[in-house]
């Protein structure tokens, strides 16, 4: 269906979004235990959509993709370090294609949180009146987020950008 989708002539790019925690690739606080699956499930999902697309001779935009912070944590003191390493992982993907002159014309994190802040409120849902994280209202607020803070993850996310400079 995916390839079908995208053959239709007007399309230009196809494009995927990669969600370990929604798609049940992981539970609860278990991202530790679980991460060298995540990263492996998540890089056949990427690769097999890459074939499709190279099939059909269009670029591929990984559009959306995301990792809460180390112990499915909402603190943004927090540790990201799990978050970083599933990120090197997509963007080695990303660069690899791109100096091979491959069909991955690029990635998207999700999402910028910046200086806002998960509510006030203990469960982590957004209530009128909070900062807007990037999440949308329907999750958790800081489940995906980078913030000002998180420097190791905006030090990877500046590396990986100069090398397209």
């Amino acid at each position: 269906t995916f390839g079908r989708i995208h053959a239709f002539k007007k399309i230009d790019y196809l494009t995927i979004h990669i969600w370990p925690k929604n798609w049940g690739w992981f539970s609860d606080t278990s991202i530790a235990k679980g991460f060298d699956s995540i990263v492996a499930k998540t890089k056949r999902y990427i690769t097999s959509h890459l074939e499709v697309a190279n099939r059909l001779n269009k670029p591929l935009v990984v559009e959306e993709f995301g990792l809460p912070r180390d112990n499915h944590s909402f603190i943004p003191q927090s540790s990201t370090n799990l978050r970083d390493n599933y990120y090197r992982a997509i963007f080695t993907l990303w660069n690899k294609s791109r100096i091979s002159s491959g069909g991955i014309a690029g990635c998207n994190f999700w999402g910028f949180g910046g200086f806002g802040r998960a509510g006030k409120n203990s469960n982590n849902w957004w209530t009128k009146g909070d900062d807007y994280t990037s999440d949308p209202p329907p999750e958790e607020q800081g489940l995906n987020s980078i913030f000002n803070n998180d420097t190791s993850t905006w030090k990877l996310i500046t590396i990986f950008t100069k090398m397209i400079q």
